[in-house]
């Protein structure tokens, strides 16, 4: 398994996964990070996990920067609630591979 940033050509592929899940919201889909992005120009991270090029999981992130609070890392800003689309642990092994390489 291998996690990626979200690439221009993969957001149908993003959306498609979103739709099929019964878990997911409005905030998961790319028009929601289209919003935030423009609006308050927060910078997205888009994960991606993916098991021999088919999408196994997503999390949606927003760099946030401020003077005041910091920087960090926020998955759905300005919706009710976030959460990653795939089993925790599944995401957890995969961003703890992805730093190990980094």
């Amino acid at each position: 398994m291998e996690i990626e940033e979200l690439k221009k050509n993969d957001e149908f592929y993003w959306d498609e996964y979103v739709r099929k899940s019964d878990r997911s919201t409005f905030y998961h889909q790319i028009g929601w990070k289209n919003v935030i992005e423009r609006s308050y120009k927060h910078k997205p991270i888009y994960l991606i996990a993916k098991d021999n090029g088919e999408i196994k999981g997503l999390l949606p992130l927003f760099l946030l920067q401020s003077r005041i609070f910091g920087n960090r890392l926020i998955s759905v800003p300005f919706g009710p609630y976030g959460v990653q689309l795939r089993r925790i642990s599944t995401l957890k092994n995969c961003l703890s591979n992805m730093q190990k390489t980094s």
